[in-house]
């Protein structure tokens, strides 16, 4: 990771909800790490109490063609209006599987889909902006299909002018999104279709931890099954290639211990995978993240063989990601390097209102 440069200001991204875990121990108690109060600032709590889990994690984004709003949901048609700010969805290169191809005409004002020779089905997807608000409609087509504007336009109630519109086709498998597009480019509608440069650059928070732009992306699950939403971050310059950093919008998991114990730790085995630069270590306190039940949880969630939260072919794009984290019994920084993590904070009380990613 980039060090805790990503920095997020509480009342801008966990204004309400419940407080959940950070992975900065406390100052004072080795048995009290930090956890941040959504709306309020970073507080402190006993490890064996229980808070929510609201991770960080990091994209790859080398296979991503843009992200959309708009939704496709595998039915004869949907359409509507996209609110601003709603979540949107990663949409992949699905160049190499033969998802078929799709054209337009702005004279006659049709849409040409003929499906590839992929045995799903395959959706056509069409976005725009009405002027007002931004609209989709999608459609499962047969072997060959023409769609009218009129078609269109009697379903959104909008103009159309298919040369401004984002227009392609997609199938999903494993829980994400493959495409093929027209190849013109359009600019950003708004934070309802970006850009894989844009997923990178236009969500950036300030240093102050406020942002110009709020984006969000549907990835994964929560532990109870339903969707989970991120916040878009940007680029980590800590992380190789193409990437944006995500933070969980809500929790991931409730009711989560930090640790169930109060007592120093004394099995190396719990820390083996921290990295202290060579450094000998054989206690921790009860506050070391890197030997924690919250970093299990969180690795648990990706390790490949459980999938209830994010797919195999989620987990693919999540990069693993490196952060430093103090050690105040042995007064040393030591790095984790996982594909989920928790935040950080420089310390608890009223002065304290940031938290950071990266």
């Amino acid at each position: 990771g980039s060090d805790n440069r990503t920095v997020l200001a509480i009342r801008n991204y966990c204004n309400s909800g419940e407080g959940f875990w950070m992975r900065s121990p406390n100052d004072s108690f080795s048995y009290a790490s930090l956890y941040a109060w959504p709306g309020h600032k970073v507080n402190y709590n006993d490890v064996y109490t229980y808070a929510a889990v609201q991770p960080a994690s990091n994209l790859k984004l080398s296979s991503v063609l843009f992200a959309s709003a708009a939704m496709a949901t595998s039915s004869v048609e949907t359409y509507g209006m996209i609110t601003e700010g709603q979540p949107m969805i990663l949409r992949l290169d699905g160049t190499s599987k033969d998802i078929g191809t799709v054209t337009y005409n702005t004279t006659t004002g049709n849409i040409k889909a003929v499906k590839g020779g992929i045995s799903q089905s395959v959706e056509l997807v069409v976005q725009g902006n009405g002027g007002t608000h931004d609209w989709f409609y999608s459609k499962t087509i047969g072997t060959s299909e023409t769609i009218n504007t009129s078609t269109i336009k009697s379903k959104v109630g909008s103009d159309i002018d298919l040369s401004a519109c984002k227009i392609w086709l997609e199938i999903t498998e494993d829980n994400v999104s493959y495409a093929v597009n027209i190849e013109d480019e359009i600019e950003k509608i708004n934070t309802t279709y970006v850009t894989r440069d844009e997923l990178m650059t236009a969500f950036k928070p300030e240093a102050d931890g406020t942002a110009t732009n709020y984006g969000k992306l549907v990835f994964g699950k929560k532990l109870d099954g339903t969707t989970q939403e991120w916040y878009i971050l940007g680029a980590d310059s800590g992380v190789s290639g193409d990437n944006t950093i995500i933070f969980a919008a809500s929790p991931i998991a409730t009711v989560q211990k930090f640790d169930s114990s109060s007592t120093n730790k004394t099995d190396s085995n719990l820390w083996s995978e921290c990295n202290y630069g060579g450094a000998s270590v054989t206690e921790v306190f009860a506050n070391h993240y890197g030997a924690s039940e919250l970093r299990a949880v969180l690795k648990g969630m990706t390790d490949g063989s459980n999938t209830s939260c994010f797919t195999t072919a989620e987990q693919g794009l999540m990069n693993d990601t490196t952060v430093t984290t103090t050690d105040k019994k042995n007064r040393k920084t030591y790095t984790t390097t996982d594909k989920l993590y928790a935040l950080a904070a420089d310390g608890a009380g009223d002065s304290y209102k940031i938290i950071k990613a990266g």
